[in-house]
């Protein structure tokens, strides 16, 4: 807001700069969940045309409903995990508590599934013991929500009118 408490558009060149601070400082360095707060003016009956038009999970909802917000600001949390959550990786990968020099075989294969932001999510599963850190920088293995909506295939989102909600059809 400026000095008359009028909002201030967020425009694109600001971006970058949020990108930088929250992406790669206080989510990816910090391990922090962060919040961002800003607003769109639209009607009711503009927001109850897009939610019956474009799924609410699309790339186009997204588009339309985050484009022109007003930034209000941004802040870090911290959300620590669970205590023994390194000991519970281990007795879902290999069966059993593995000491650190204890070679275990019989491995399963662990993955995290979140909405954080990527660097948050990388700094979450090498201090969970999912991944390492070697594993977390590469590629495929750690991944955005479009990246593995990439790997699982095609679906489509249709909305059903009757229920009243979008329903999720995969490609066979």
């Amino acid at each position: 807001m400026n000095h008359n408490l009028d909002p201030i558009p967020f425009y694109d060149e600001k971006d970058n700069l949020l990108d930088e601070i929250v992406g790669n400082n206080m989510a990816g360095k910090c391990c922090l969940k962060v919040i961002s707060y800003a607003y769109k003016e639209m009607t009711v009956e503009e927001f109850n045309e897009l939610i019956t038009t474009k799924p609410v999970e699309s790339a186009e909802f997204r588009e339309e409903i985050e484009n022109d917000l007003i930034y209000l600001g941004t802040f870090g949390v911290d959300d620590p995990l669970i205590e023994d959550i390194c000991q519970t990786v281990q007795l879902i990968r290999y069966g059993k508590h593995v000491e650190d020099d204890e070679e275990a075989e019989n491995q399963v294969n662990v993955r995290m599934v979140t909405g954080d932001h990527i660097e948050t999510a990388k700094r979450v599963a090498i201090k969970a013991g999912i991944v390492t850190e070697s594993e977390a920088n590469t590629p495929g293995v750690c991944m955005t929500g479009e990246e593995f909506t990439d790997k699982i295939g095609g679906f489509d989102t249709i909305y059903d009118s009757v229920k009243g909600r979008w329903e999720v059809k995969f490609d066979s």
